[in-house]
């Protein structure tokens, strides 16, 4: 007699609730720290390694603010990280990732960059390395930092720096000397100081414009903005006695159409420096109005990587004949720094 045969099934239930519960953390994570990396200021680049070569590369959307190339472009020229890297800085780098694929450790290094608009700018790369359970090199991503501006205020500090020795050399007063110029870099200092500490653009200005009118012994100094547009110049800070100045100026700006001078220090480049008996009319017939009478006009334009945003003022009752040469330096240094702060702010 024939057996009747039957069939059975059998079901395994998992409770996966914690599983997908951290896969979700974990997407929000990621998604957070996506959001970071695109919000700070300086960028982030991700590269990818399989078997001791590189297989991607990935920067976020920030490297172009400090490049001036998109992720885009990064992406579809695999070649450009190189070909952007100064000539004179490119074995340095090319060591620098030797060390990183061998294993070795490094620390951040500082080069020069040509960004996309021909400029030359200084950055830091530093980098962090991620491997696998076996000591194998999986990963490493790097923190690209823009140090332009401090290079500057460096440079700055160094040319100064020749300036005062070689004065303190050649001076016969040299106690005399050697106390003027300790003056002198203290104001640099402080202003330096201001620049690279206080977020408050107005106490920054206010610093750089009252240690000029020091070091001149100028009554007045004013900061312009020029807005090239419809060529004028807007006041933006100014140190000045009670009472010794008066604007009149019209809420927009002055015309620079009424204002050559300005206007010839702006356009070339120039320092312009007016003095009693050289042209009275230009010393008389500036659009803001002193009240007192005008000895001593300086005009200096403000240049912030290579380009002029604006002027610095200084007016005196008493005249000098003669500026010295560290001294105009030092005055057009301050300008730059107080054109520097205005971009950083913004």
């Amino acid at each position: 007699q024939a057996q009747e045969r039957g069939y059975f099934a059998v079901a395994t239930v998992r409770d996966i609730s914690d599983r997908k519960q951290q896969e979700a953390l974990s997407r929000r994570g990621e998604l957070r720290y996506r959001h970071l990396a695109e919000s700070i200021s300086d960028y982030i680049y991700t590269v990818t390694v399989e078997q001791g070569k590189v297989v991607t590369t990935q920067h976020s959307p920030r490297c172009e603010a400090i490049t001036g190339y998109s992720a885009d472009e990064f992406e579809k020229d695999s070649g450009l990280w190189f070909e952007m890297i100064h000539e004179n800085d490119r074995r340095a780098v090319l060591e620098f990732n030797r060390n990183i694929m061998a294993g070795q450790p490094v620390s951040t290094l500082e080069h020069r960059i040509v960004h996309k608009d021909g400029t030359v700018r200084w950055i830091t790369n530093t980098p962090v390395s991620h491997y696998d359970n076996q000591g194998r090199l999986v990963a490493f991503e790097g923190v690209i930092t823009d140090i332009t501006p401090r290079k500057a205020v460096t440079r700055a500090r160094e040319r100064l720096g020749g300036y005062l020795q070689r004065e303190l050399l050649e001076r016969t007063q040299a106690e005399l000397r050697a106390r003027e110029l300790t003056r002198k870099l203290f104001m640099l200092q402080y202003a330096s100081a201001a620049l690279t500490s206080s977020l408050d653009l107005t106490f920054v200005l206010e610093t750089v414009t009252r240690n000029m009118s020091d070091l001149l012994a100028a009554e007045c100094c004013i900061i312009f903005e020029w807005n090239q547009a419809d060529n004028t110049i807007s006041e933006l800070s100014k140190s000045a006695p009670s009472g010794w100045f008066d604007k009149r100026s019209s809420p927009k700006g002055i015309d620079l159409a009424e204002f050559p001078l300005a206007q010839r220090a702006l356009v070339q480049r120039q320092v312009q420096h007016i003095l009693p008996g050289q042209d009275d009319d230009k010393l008389t017939n500036v659009p803001c109005r002193p009240e007192r009478e005008v000895n001593l006009l300086l005009l200096l334009p403000m240049e912030y990587r290579e380009k002029i945003t604006g002027l610095v003022m200084m007016l005196g009752s008493r005249a000098q004949e003669q500026l010295r040469r560290d001294d105009l330096a030092l005055l057009q240094l301050m300008a730059n720094q107080a054109a520097s702060a205005i971009e950083n702010a913004r």
